[in-house]
């Protein structure tokens, strides 16, 4: 379940919402993540963050690809820790410097 709630989390990071509100079948999401109707499901995701104005260059084709598997129903089908650190997106992915932090705070703050 570790890695799940990382693919949850990292989800959560990128886009800055929740992937799902429930784990039931209920939820249009969380249904889709389950059944793995990925193309549905980014769609979706994409619609929101228009709307939101986040640009969709955040999810290429590695994040899509590693959030997948972190998000597989079956554990067993998940990576491990190293998988994901071996992964094409996570190899690719530089941290914020200090200044965009900054800036990504204040445009936070001034939003709220």
């Amino acid at each position: 379940m570790d890695i799940f709630a990382l693919g949850k989390l990292l989800l959560i990071f990128v886009t800055g919402f929740n992937p799902f509100k429930t784990s039931k079948d209920t939820d249009i999401n969380y249904s889709l993540i389950l059944k793995g109707q990925w193309t549905a499901y980014w769609k979706m995701t994409q619609n929101w963050m228009k709307k939101k104005w986040i640009k969709n260059e955040t999810l290429n084709k590695d994040l899509k690809s590693l959030l997948e598997s972190m998000l597989h129903p079956d554990p067993s089908q998940r990576p491990s820790i190293q998988q994901i650190r071996e992964s094409n997106w996570f190899k690719k992915t530089q941290p914020a410097s200090l200044d965009e932090v900054r800036i990504a705070m204040i445009r936070a703050k001034n939003q709220s």
